[in-house]
């Protein structure tokens, strides 16, 4: 079995980090590191409960950012519906597609309940 699948080294073989290096600035190598790009100093909490569309959170439970944020995230939104993959880091999508294409098509459909109630 391949440690990075040939759909992930195809993708990344395109990947250009100067947008990264611009928004992170010195820090994009370490992304533990606060922002010292253009997104120094940006941060969207605060409006986090503002939101008032349907909103899905979805991370792999390994991510980076996922499993310590996502809650986090979840809660200020109003209604939001939480998925954490199992099993996955950044890459959820890939490692889990069937359950990520569930998860997706799950809530998609319940926005369509939703709004054909509200017609």
């Amino acid at each position: 079995m391949e440690i990075v699948p040939f759909e992930l080294r195809k993708s990344l073989s395109r990947f250009s980090m100067r947008p990264i290096r611009a928004m992170y600035g010195s820090s994009a190598e370490f992304p533990t590191r606060p922002a010292a790009g253009t997104l120094k100093g940006w941060d969207i909490g605060p409006r986090l409960g503002s939101l008032r569309m349907p909103t899905l959170v979805l991370a792999g439970e390994f991510d980076g950012d996922g499993p310590s944020s996502s809650p986090a995230i979840h809660r200020e939104i109003r209604g939001a519906r939480l998925v954490l993959l199992p099993d996955t880091g950044h890459t959820g999508f890939y490692q889990r597609r069937e359950l990520f294409v569930r998860s997706l098509r799950d809530f998609l459909e319940s926005t369509r309940r939703v709004g054909r109630r509200r017609r």
